[in-house]
C-alpha cells in the first residue's frame, strides 16, 4: 500500500512541473516494434507532434528543453559551441545554460518536431539567429551564420572562420531547408512531402499526365534548400520549375518561357533610374570587416563601415527597421562616412522608428543611436556609433591629448 501511495505522489509531482512535454505522436513508440521499418532522423524531425509547451521558470534552460525533447521523442542533440562563440556576443556564452522562458512561456504547439525545435531556438539571443541542421544520428544546434556558409556557400568560399559575415556574401533568396529519404516513391508524393515540410506552395502541371506524376524517384537530401530540392525532382522527370512569387510550378520546359513572360508582364519592372538608386543603396548596406582604427582613439577593434563622402541633409522614414540598416540608408543618402562599432551587435539589430525631413545627418544619426542606447562620436569627418562606455573613454582620451591652457 505504501508503494502505491509513493507512486501516486510521484506522478502528482511530475504533473505540476513548470514545463512539460507530450509523449509524442501515437505512432512514435511503434517504430521500435519487430517488423517495423526504423524511420530516419529526417523523418522524425518532420513528424507532427503535440507539444505541451514550456511554462515560466527562470531555471528552464536550453539544455533542459533539449533533454525534454530527447526523452519524449528519442532525438539526440549537439550544440555547436564554436558557432555561437563566433557570434562574438556576451549573450552567447554558455549557450546551453541560457534561460528560454524567463519572461514569456512557450505555448502548446501542434506542428512538426522541427518547427517545435525552432520555436525553442528562437529564444536564444544569437545576433544571426539560432537554428539547427539534421545530421546522420543527431541534430546540430548552430547559428544562421554557420548554417549559411555550410549550405549556400559550400565549396565557393574559404572556411567560415576566415570569412566575413554570411549576409554580406550571399545575396540570393534563403528558402527553408528540407530533408527527404525516398526510394522509388511517386513524384507527387515527394512534392507533397516537400510542401508539408517547408509549408510551401508546390503545384504540378496537370497537363503532364498521371504517368509523370507517378514516376518513381529515389532521393536522399539533408539540409537542402527548398528551391534546390524542387529543381532536382523536376529535372528527374524532364520538367522545369518556375517560381511565381511564393509558389513553385512544375511544367514542361517548352511551356516555361511563355509562363515566365506572362508573369513578368503582370509584374511591370520599375524605371531604370529607380533600379540604379536601389543598387546604390544596396552598396551602402555592404559591410566590410577588419577595418582598423587609428591607435589611441579607442577604435582599435574590428569595425563595420560603408564608404561615403560629404555630409548633406537627409530625408527618410523608418518603421521598425534594424538600426544598422537605417544607418546605412542615411549614410548612402548623405554620401557621408558612418561607422558602427562591431561590438554593438545586439544594438545593431534593434528596431527603430523615425521620420526625418531635411535633417542634418549628425542629428539624425544621434537620434537613431540614442534609440538603441548608443552614442555618436565625431572623429574628423567620420561619425562613429559606439557604446556609451566606449564613447566616454574616447572623450577622456581626447581631452588628455589637448594641450593645457596657458595661464
Amino acid at each position: 500500500m505504501r508503494r502505491h501511495v509513493l507512486l501516486v505522489g510521484l506522478f502528482a509531482l511530475l504533473g505540476v512541473m513548470p514545463w512539460g512535454w507530450s509523449a509524442g505522436p501515437p505512432s512514435l513508440p511503434q517504430k521500435a516494434l519487430p517488423g517495423k521499418a526504423k524511420r530516419s532522423l529526417a523523418e522524425l524531425m518532420s513528424e507532427r507532434v503535440a507539444f505541451k509547451g514550456i511554462g515560466l521558470g527562470p531555471d528552464t534552460t536550453l539544455e533542459n528543453a533539449l533533454d525534454g525533447l530527447t526523452k519524449a521523442y528519442g532525438v539526440k542533440f549537439w550544440v555547436n559551441e564554436r558557432a555561437f562563440a563566433y557570434e562574438d556576443s556576451p549573450l552567447c556564452t554558455a549557450v546551453e545554460r541560457i534561460p528560454i522562458v524567463r519572461d514569456e512561456p512557450i505555448p502548446p504547439i501542434d506542428a512538426s518536431l522541427g518547427h517545435v525545435l525552432q520555436r525553442i531556438l528562437d529564444r536564444i539571443p544569437a545576433p544571426s539567429g539560432a537554428t539547427f541542421l539534421v545530421r546522420r544520428v543527431h541534430v546540430e544546434i548552430t547559428t544562421s551564420e554557420f548554417r549559411g556558409h555550410e549550405v549556400w556557400l559550400a565549396g565557393r568560399q574559404a572556411p567560415v572562420h576566415l570569412q566575413g559575415d554570411f549576409a554580406r556574401r550571399y545575396r540570393g533568396p534563403i528558402f527553408p531547408l528540407v530533408h527527404l529519404d525516398l526510394d522509388h516513391r511517386p513524384l507527387k508524393d515527394a512534392l507533397r512531402a516537400l510542401a508539408a515540410q517547408a509549408d510551401a506552395n508546390i503545384v504540378l502541371d496537370s497537363s503532364v499526365g498521371e504517368k509523370v506524376a507517378r514516376s518513381p524517384v529515389t532521393v536522399r537530401l539533408r539540409n537542402a534548400p527548398l528551391d534546390t530540392a524542387v529543381l532536382l525532382l523536376a529535372n528527374m522527370v524532364d520538367l522545369r520549375p518556375v517560381q511565381l512569387d511564393n509558389t513553385f510550378y512544375l511544367t514542361p520546359a517548352v511551356k516555361a518561357p511563355a509562363l515566365e513572360k506572362l508573369y513578368r508582364a503582370q509584374r511591370p519592372m520599375r524605371a531604370d533610374k529607380e533600379v540604379e538608386e536601389e543598387k546604390r543603396q544596396e552598396e551602402a548596406y555592404r559591410w566590410a570587416w577588419g577595418v582598423e582604427g587609428a591607435g589611441g582613439t579607442g577604435i582599435g577593434h574590428r569595425i563595420r563601415t560603408w564608404p561615403v563622402g560629404e555630409t548633406a541633409p537627409v530625408t527618410a522614414r523608418f518603421e521598425k527597421v534594424p538600426l544598422r540598416k537605417a544607418l546605412a540608408t542615411l549614410a548612402g543618402q548623405a554620401q557621408s562616412t558612418v561607422v558602427l562599432d562591431v561590438r554593438a551587435k545586439r544594438e545593431a539589430v534593434k528596431l527603430v522608428t523615425a521620420d526625418f525631413a531635411k535633417t542634418p545627418l549628425p542629428t539624425a544619426i544621434r537620434v537613431l543611436a540614442d534609440m538603441a542606447g548608443l552614442k555618436v562620436v565625431k572623429l574628423d569627418r567620420v561619425l562613429y556609433v559606439t557604446t556609451r562606455r566606449n564613447a566616454q573613454e574616447m572623450e577622456r582620451e581626447e581631452q588628455g591629448r589637448k594641450p593645457a591652457a596657458k595661464p
